[in-house]
């Protein structure tokens, strides 16, 4: 029997997002569905070279990727719908613009991994990356685990 994968998305692929898309990749009822980064830096290389798919937040980010020889799946906005869960291992003060920009207009999980800030943990439902594997793996309800946001 083949099993439904929880579908996820890494926005930001630095220190943090390499050891998260690691961990990602461990579960077996996880799927990386892929990352999403800005510039095709020495990140971006790792992430090509692991054959992690790439997005990008805009169309216009594509160029840097095309001039490093690295194939990009598509935009961020493309590849949300199909999104189960998205983490978010970004710097501070960009999850917020992110949430506003992208995740605010789907259903979607998301877990502020890096640099989030109280103020983010109060007005988004936030969890570690375990807590939030259990909770999907339990297949509880969104809306029930808002219970659960850190202060």
């Amino acid at each position: 029997m083949k099993m439904n994968k929880n579908k996820v998305m890494l926005m930001g692929f630095g220190s943090q997002g390499t050891r998260i898309a690691s961990a990602i990749s461990a579960q077996p009822d996880f799927q990386l569905d892929g990352i999403c980064v800005r510039t095709s830096n020495v990140f971006a290389h790792i992430a090509h070279r692991k054959g992690y798919p790439i997005h990008v937040p805009r169309e216009k980010d594509v160029d840097s990727f095309k001039k490093a020889n690295m194939t990009v799946q598509g935009t961020l906005s493309g590849a949300l719908p199909r999104i189960d869960v998205i983490v978010d291992a970004t710097p501070s003060g960009v999850e917020k613009m992110n949430k506003n920009e992208w995740y605010s207009q789907y259903d979607l999980k998301c877990i502020f991994q890096a640099g989030e800030t109280h103020s983010m943990l109060l007005t988004f439902p936030c969890f570690t990356l375990q807590l939030i594997i259990n909770l999907l793996r339990m297949r509880i309800p969104f809306e029930y685990h808002r219970r659960f946001s850190l202060p």
